[in-house]
This record gives C-alpha cells, sequence and structure tokens, in this order.
C-alpha cells in the first residue's frame, strides 16, 4: 500500500468516526431512563474522540509538513519526489 492510500483510508476512516460522534451527540438520541444509559452514551462518545485523535495522529505522521523546496526535488525513475520528505510530487 502506497502512503497516498493509506491517508486516503484514513481521511475516510476519521471522517465515519467524526460522523458516528456526531450523532451520538444528537439530543434525541437518548431517551433511555437509566443512568447506566446516559453512561454508556457518554463512554461512546469519549471512545469515539479518542479513536479519532488517534487516526489524526496517525495521519499526521504520514502527511508531511514539509513545502518541498525547490532544491530539494528530485527524479527517480521518472517519478519527481521530494528528498526532504520522500513525498510524491
Amino acid at each position: 500500500m502506497t502512503v497516498k492510500n493509506a491517508v486516503l483510508i484514513l481521511n475516510l476512516m476519521i471522517a465515519c468516526k467524526t460522523r458516528v460522534k456526531k450523532e451520538l451527540c444528537e439530543p434525541g438520541i437518548l431517551n433511555a431512563k437509566s443512568d447506566l444509559s446516559a453512561d454508556i452514551y457518554l463512554l461512546l462518545q469519549t471512545v469515539s474522540q479518542i479513536d479519532i485523535d488517534n487516526l489524526e495522529i496517525l495521519r499526521k505522521q504520514l502527511v508531511p509538513e514539509c513545502r518541498h523546496p525547490k532544491k530539494m526535488h528530485d527524479i527517480c525513475k521518472g517519478q519527481k519526489y521530494c528528498k526532504a520528505c520522500n513525498a510524491d510530487l
């Protein structure tokens, strides 16, 4: 798998987890009468946020913050890439 594909998969996973968290935070979703149900929803919201944070950290590791200066460009097998961060250009 290439880095580009990994980043696309991470973006999809982040979007799905964010959607699930938003659905859990909707005001009408919790119609339970017990405190246990409220605790379960709170736990699910917390776990969803932790998952989103972890995926964001992974994405940050894969997507460089490099500005790809021209002096760091190189060509290998016809593909232009940045020598500083090893990203395809």
